[in-house]
């Protein structure tokens, strides 16, 4: 999790031998936090920000960003 003036930045790393991480960081704007779980051959990444940023999801392997407001849960395979 990284910020940027208005926006917050996810950028997982999905690590082999770890099964989920649960992160969160006080911002000026609230609690930001990204949870990710491998289950079931995917990994289901939760990402939540506080409505008054920006924020971007970096997928692994992916360099664009998907934008967005508030929350988002996104399903990849492993």
């Amino acid at each position: 999790i990284r910020m940027d003036q208005k926006k917050v930045i996810f950028k997982p790393y999905i690590a082999k031998d770890v099964d989920w991480v649960n992160c969160w960081v006080n911002t000026p704007c609230g609690i930001t936090d990204i949870l990710w779980k491998k289950e079931n051959g995917k990994v289901n990444i939760t990402c939540n920000a506080p409505k008054e940023l920006n924020a971007e999801l970096f997928l692994p392997g992916s360099e664009q960003p998907i934008i967005f407001k508030k929350n988002i849960t996104k399903s990849i395979k492993t």
